[in-house]
C-alpha cells in the first residue's frame, strides 16, 4: 500500500511538473507542501543522477544547460543530505546505481534514448529545484 501511494504521489508530481521554458526561473509550486516535495526528490534522486552521468558521457546539454544542470544537482544533493531524506549510505548506493545504468548500451551509445533521459530530467530537476528552494524562501 505504501509503494502504491508512492507511486501516485510520484506520478501526481511528474504531471504537475510543467516543462519550464528557456530563461524562465523556476517558481514556487503551491500544490505540495516541503514534505512531500522532499519524497519526490527521494524519488526522483537516483534517475537524477542517471541523466547527470548519461550527460557526462554524451555531452547532450549545452554547456551553459550543463552547469547549470549540475547546479541543480550539486544543491539537491545537499539538501538530500541536510534533511536526511534518506540515510546516507542508500544515498550513495543510488548514486552508484545511477552510474550502472547510465553505462547500458542504450545510453552509452548517446541515442535519443539517452537525450531524452537526460533532458527530461534536466527540466524536473530545474522545476524540483526551484519548487524546494521556493518552499523555504520566506521561514525559518
Amino acid at each position: 500500500m505504501k509503494k502504491l501511494i508512492n507511486l501516485i504521489l510520484l506520478s501526481t508530481a511528474l504531471i504537475s511538473f510543467s516543462a519550464v521554458s528557456d530563461g524562465e526561473k523556476p517558481v514556487e509550486n503551491p500544490d505540495f507542501d516541503r514534505k512531500q516535495l522532499l519524497k519526490i526528490l527521494l524519488h526522483h534522486y537516483q534517475s537524477m543522477t542517471v541523466a547527470w552521468f548519461i550527460n557526462s558521457q554524451c555531452f547532450i546539454l549545452s554547456y551553459e544547460e550543463t552547469r547549470e544542470y549540475e547546479f541543480y544537482v550539486g544543491e539537491l544533493n545537499k539538501v538530500a543530505q541536510k534533511e536526511q531524506i534518506a540515510p546516507l549510505a542508500h544515498l550513495y548506493t543510488m548514486q552508484r546505481n545511477g552510474e550502472q545504468v547510465s553505462k547500458m548500451e542504450k545510453y552509452r551509445s548517446c541515442g535519443k534514448d539517452a537525450e531524452s533521459v537526460v533532458k527530461g530530467n534536466f527540466l524536473i530537476t530545474k522545476r524540483l529545484y526551484g519548487d524546494i528552494v521556493g518552499s523555504r524562501k520566506g521561514k525559518g
